[in-house]
This record gives C-alpha cells, sequence and structure tokens, in this order.
C-alpha cells in the first residue's frame, strides 16, 4: 500500500518535470528574441576594444552598470573582483580601488559610465533605433 501512494508521488513528480522542461523550453525562444541585437554588438566592440570592466557581484553601482546593458551585459569584458560567500577582494584585482572600474587599452580609468561614455572611450558605435516610427 505505502509502495503504490510512493510510486504514484514519484509518477506525479516524473509528469510535472515534464511540464518544466518543456514550458522551459518554449521559453527559450522568446527571451532570446527579446534581446536587444544593438546592445550586444555594442558590448562584444567594448570586449575587443581591449577595455576591461572590473566589478563586485555584490556592488549596487556595478548592478547599474550592468543594467544599462540589459541581458547583454553577460557579453561585456566582466572581471569578478569578489568571493562569491562575501566581500573579499580576489588578487587578480589588487590594482582596484573601487567598484565598478573600467580599465581601458589606452590604460586610463573610468568609474560608472554611461553608454555614450563608453562609446567615445572605447571608439564603439552605438546606434540606436526608434522602433516606434514609421
Amino acid at each position: 500500500m505505502r509502495w503504490r501512494h510512493s510510486r504514484k508521488l514519484f509518477v506525479a513528480a516524473l509528469g510535472m518535470r515534464k511540464v518544466v522542461c518543456v514550458a522551459a523550453l518554449l521559453l527559450v525562444p522568446v527571451i532570446a528574441a527579446t534581446a536587444n541585437p544593438d546592445l550586444r554588438a555594442f558590448a562584444d566592440c567594448i570586449s575587443a576594444s581591449g577595455a576591461k570592466y572590473y566589478a563586485a557581484h555584490w556592488c549596487p553601482y556595478c548592478k547599474k552598470q550592468n543594467a544599462l546593458f540589459g541581458r547583454d551585459w553577460v557579453f561585456l569584458p566582466y572581471i569578478e573582483c569578489s568571493s562569491k560567500p562575501g566581500k573579499r577582494q580576489l588578487s587578480r584585482c589588487s590594482h582596484i580601488s573601487g567598484y565598478p572600474t573600467w580599465v581601458f587599452a589606452d590604460g586610463s580609468k573610468g568609474a560608472l559610465m554611461s553608454l555614450a561614455a563608453l562609446s567615445s572611450r572605447t571608439g564603439c558605435a552605438l546606434e540606436e533605433k526608434n522602433y516606434f516610427v514609421d
């Protein structure tokens, strides 16, 4: 009797897993389709320019910098400077005194920067498109 009840729960859980997996597969194309291709190309260009973006996962200003790129911030030349369980600075970031810090190919540095400032510092063009114009 107990085995039958447990087996029914297992089969029900297995069925739920299939539903969740199918739902996840259906959402993937929607997420990919809504990403802004202009910001992705801009982030790729910044990476190719030799710039480095030093940040920490707990830093509120780094989160603001990431938010400017939306989902495409993952294509930036991001270097994590803090250990995940805490706020201890990693040795690869010993030359960084605050977050976020951008280090550009010419050696200059910047903090939290607008997209226009990043464009002028890296030479990467950011084309803004107005999707509401006929």
